[in-house]
């Protein structure tokens, strides 16, 4: 490749776009590490969700549902409706799940334990911010290697 074919290469790169395709390769893994945080019952400050108690620790209990700490899982629907979105040069991660059962989880009320669990149901812990990081250079060092043809 000739110098003025690398210019020409690497004045083409659109560098939104980059990010767009970086981003959106990295949306799946975003979204499958905030639900495994909610699996193993921690927030996105690393603060764990708390643990089940009373009346609704014995209906879990009665369901097979584990019980050792809250994981706000029963029949798995919030969970699957966890989706990233990107905003800006930020994502950002909430749910297509039913708007009063988001707000509950949130905020409490409507069966949930007052004050809710905050929005800090959403989101990556440090950790998993640096997974994705490391995933999105990776993928746009990938991208531009393709176009740069190196």
């Amino acid at each position: 490749m000739t110098i003025a074919e690398a210019y020409r290469r690497y004045h083409s790169i659109n560098i939104e776009m980059l990010i767009s395709d970086a981003f959106d390769s990295a949306s799946e893994q975003i979204e499958q590490l905030n639900r495994e945080q909610l699996e193993k019952g921690i927030k996105s400050t690393g603060e764990e969700l708390g643990d089940y108690v009373g009346y609704y620790r014995e209906v879990r209990v009665k369901k097979g549902l584990q019980v050792d700490y809250v994981d706000l899982k029963v029949t798995g629907k919030f969970h699957n409706s966890i989706y990233a979105k990107r905003e800006g040069n930020e994502y950002e991660i909430f749910s297509t799940d039913t708007a009063s059962k988001v707000q509950a989880l949130i905020y409490g009320g409507n069966g949930v334990r007052k004050g809710g669990f905050g929005e800090e149901i959403f989101g990556l812990t440090d950790e998993n911010k640096l997974t994705v990081k490391g995933l999105t250079r990776d993928t746009l060092i990938e991208i531009i290697e393709q176009v740069m043809n190196i």
